[in-house]
């Protein structure tokens, strides 16, 4: 499968006057001003690196949720929150679960409004040592330094989402289809806030029509802006040349097939065009010194340029949008590992994959639940990679009808499933 590649007092200059943590940047500040500030406010150390589940993440979804609402979006369904729980991957404790927000923003559209666009970009980090540790790297050499705060990944996004709606709400034309801001909590626990608002559309799922994803959009390192998984719907070739032409940036097409590590994934295997725009920024991502001060963001305001160029025409694109992603690989079952806790207390000595988000159930996964440890498959052990398994069918590389074996303590059953067919 395609992998994506891999102190909040005053923090900012006076011209932004910030009277405390989660204060709106100045009105008169410029776009690129305000870009900032929202960065190193997303990223400052009292957000505590944003870790899905804990209290900075919490404050970070209040934040977004204030600057929704002063950027002139909507809440939806009275409240700007979707609230959810997830079962974290590498819990701390056994089989831990997790309440958490997504933070949404509507817009209406002008003359389309029960047509629906996804704009998102993941706000959860990497937290702090001693919270649960998916995917977080480098803590051997962090020294004294507790808190990933995780700046271009994915603060960098948040804060174009921000100012993408406050730009459109505010112009002198609506789009015509309406929009969806989603800031989504537990991505880096395996895309739980993205499945969690496809498996509970806040409007019918019907009405959805497309989505863009955001993601690190700049990095400590000169990066290529790209977009990736373009090939899920024919029209999004022509979108992007009209954006590059509207905007003067253009972003390279890195991969048109399926990528399955960030938030447009449960979009896509819920058979919806979506992509994600952003960067391959690498260097110091998951890691202690993802912070706002070593962030090249020169190019940031261009690159906003270009999404908002791209999401006004995808808003206001007149022909259809039929889905041409091939989901032949993908059954939607995403989990991961089971710790050495989470064994233990289901008395395992092998390895086991723990279900934590599905998609495409119908298809897929009558048999199977949330939660459920899985051991083996048609007889077979289990086998894990050095990074884990993101979906089942990395961890049994099975295919098609198969018959999985659940476990944990006394409790045994078998489920059938569906895993996908080899695209060969």
């Amino acid at each position: 499968m395609m992998r994506w590649f891999i102190r909040c007092r005053a923090p900012l200059v006076a011209a932004f006057a910030l009277a405390s943590c989660g204060s709106a940047p100045s009105p008169v500040a410029t776009e690129s001003q305000r870009l900032t500030a929202h960065i190193a406010i997303l990223s400052a150390d009292d957000m505590e690196g944003r870790g899905a589940g804990y209290p900075g993440e919490r404050r970070a979804a209040d934040y977004i949720a204030a600057e929704f609402a002063n950027a002139g979006l909507a809440p939806l369904n009275g409240s700007y929150f979707q609230a959810f729980e997830f079962r974290p991957v590498g819990g701390v404790e056994p089989f831990q679960r997790f309440p958490s927000r997504n933070v949404l923003g509507f817009l209406r559209g002008s003359t389309r409004p029960d047509e629906i666009v996804v704009i998102g970009a993941h706000y959860d980090g990497q937290g702090m040592i001693g919270q649960v540790r998916e995917g977080r790297l480098g803590e051997a050499g962090a020294g004294d330094d507790h808190i990933w705060n995780s700046a271009s990944d994915n603060a960098t996004s948040v804060a174009a989402l921000i100012e993408l709606a406050r730009s459109l709400a505010h112009a002198p034309r609506r789009p015509e289809r309406s929009i969806v801001f989603v800031a989504f909590s537990g991505e880096e626990n395996r895309l739980n806030g993205a499945f969690a608002y496809v498996r509970r559309p806040p409007l019918p799922w019907r009405q959805h029509v497309a989505m863009i994803n955001l993601e690190k959009l700049v990095g400590h390192e000169p990066t290529t802006f790209i977009t990736a998984t373009s090939g899920t719907t024919p029209r999004f070739a022509a979108i992007a040349a009209q954006a590059a032409t509207a905007s003067g940036v253009t972003a390279r097409d890195f991969h048109a097939g399926l990528v399955t590590d960030t938030d447009h994934f449960a979009f896509n295997i819920a058979g919806l065009p979506a992509l994600v725009i952003g960067t391959g920024a690498y260097e110091h991502v998951h890691r202690h010194d993802d912070v706002r001060e070593t962030l090249q963001l020169d190019n940031l305001p261009q690159r906003v340029s270009y999404i908002r160029e791209f999401l006004r025409a995808l808003a206001d694109d007149a022909d259809p949008l039929p889905f041409t992603g091939n989901l032949t690989a993908y059954s939607g079952i995403a989990g991961g590992p089971a710790t050495a806790s989470e064994l233990a207390t289901c008395s395992l000595t092998g390895p086991a994959f723990v279900v934590t988000a599905m998609a495409r159930v119908e298809a897929a996964q009558s048999d199977l639940r949330l939660g459920d440890v899985i051991v083996s498959a048609n007889n077979a052990p289990l086998t894990f990679g050095e990074e884990g398994a993101n979906f089942l069918e990395d961890a049994t590389r099975a295919r098609g009808a198969v018959r999985v074996q659940i476990q944990c303590g006394a409790n045994r059953r078998d489920a059938h499933i569906n895993l996908a067919a080899s695209p060969e």
